[in-house]
């Protein structure tokens, strides 16, 4: 099976008819992309960026990046030199390369500084010890971004491996915290797991209910996810809190309806009949509770992203499946088991 990274995309999560949509698309498509990223090229030494080899090792990446196909351009300080050297030969198409020499690079570097070229402010740092790569690329998804991030660490690795880079910008920040707030709430749903199942042991006196307890709360998390998974939904940031919630939504109905169960089962010693009496009261009201949350999830779905849409069906489908178990799996549980003790002959009322 196939595993499903985590993926945010603000703009491509718009229908395509939507204006906003539209205008991202236009500006992809007609003004260099709407997106970019920064690429820092260190040298780790004064004037590092001045050397031939570091030039060409550059114009390397440029060539790699312009041919990537997630991006649309690229600009350097090596586009500036090449123009330099282009201009002090006439023009000619020809010399719009890299010099040959270092000394030729020192020279043309300032040629351009002393005609007051300033473009070399925000391309290379004050020492030349670290160059910038400035980025366009089209609309990218949070797994868009880290597929060119490792396409661009492989070429380096296997083609110009004395290019020391690192990435930063908009996109790459964005992707970042994604990616942090996303493993987050996974984290955050395995210790509220944790902490519910000792709570839940403390509060019902026996390790063995608790355990129990949560099998219903489980399933609705594994079965709604299974389903957002099957369905083809990207499992983005509006996406990942999906869990805790489900569990927080379930454990709350199942404690109202396994205190109840018991109270019921303390009064007439009868399992059958403490779940009879635990479903017209408590029952009820986790009917209530449930249409009524759904009902205010399902107002989401009005949206036209595709992240709280997602999110309103598969609240309430989690909702549902959990009223189901607490419903039916639970008291099936505590019939099977008998946690609250053996049942009391004689006294049985209905």
């Amino acid at each position: 099976m196939k595993k499903r990274e985590r993926e945010t995309t603000f703009i491509q999560d718009l229908p395509k008819d939507d204006p906003l949509r539209q205008d991202f698309d236009f500006v992809d498509s007609r003004m260099g992309g709407s997106m970019s990223m920064e690429i820092l090229v260190e040298t780790g030494k004064e004037n590092g960026v001045k050397e031939l080899n570091f030039i060409n090792g550059l114009d390397r990446l440029q060539v790699f990046l312009e041919s990537h196909p997630l991006v649309l351009q690229t600009s350097s300080f090596v586009d500036q030199l090449k123009q330099v050297n282009r201009a002090v030969h006439e023009n000619d198409d020809e010399f719009y390369a890299v010099p040959k020499t270092r000394e030729s690079v020192s020279e043309l570097l300032l040629l351009y500084e002393s005609g007051g070229g300033k473009e070399f402010d925000r391309l290379v740092s004050f020492a030349y010890d670290t160059a910038h790569v400035q980025v366009r690329t089209v609309s990218l998804s949070t797994a868009d971004v880290r597929k060119l991030e490792s396409d661009v660490y492989e070429f380096v690795r296997t083609n110009v491996p004395w290019l020391k880079i690192k990435f930063t910008g908009a996109s790459c920040l964005l992707t970042s915290v994604a990616d942090y707030l996303s493993e987050s709430e996974l984290y955050s749903f395995i210790y509220a797991f944790v902490t519910i199942l000792i709570v839940m042991t403390i509060v019902f006196r026996s390790v063995k209910l608790g355990l129990w307890a949560m099998i219903p709360n489980v399933i609705p998390v594994v079965l709604t996810l299974g389903l957002v998974s099957f369905a083809g939904a990207r499992v983005n940031m509006v996406l990942v809190i999906l869990a805790p919630i489900i569990l927080g939504v379930c454990i709350d109905d199942t404690i109202h309806f396994i205190t109840r169960y018991r109270y019921f089962f303390r009064e007439c010693g009868d399992y059958g009949i403490a779940f009879k009496r635990t479903s017209l009261s408590v029952g009820r009201v986790l009917i209530f509770t449930t249409m009524i949350s759904g009902v205010c999830l399902l107002n989401f779905m009005n949206s036209k992203f595709a992240g709280p849409f997602t999110f309103a069906w598969s609240s309430v489908t989690a909702f549902i499946i959990a009223l189901v178990c607490d419903l039916a799996v639970t008291p099936a549980l505590i019939m099977t088991f008998k946690p609250f003790g053996p049942e009391r002959t004689g006294g049985r009322t209905a």
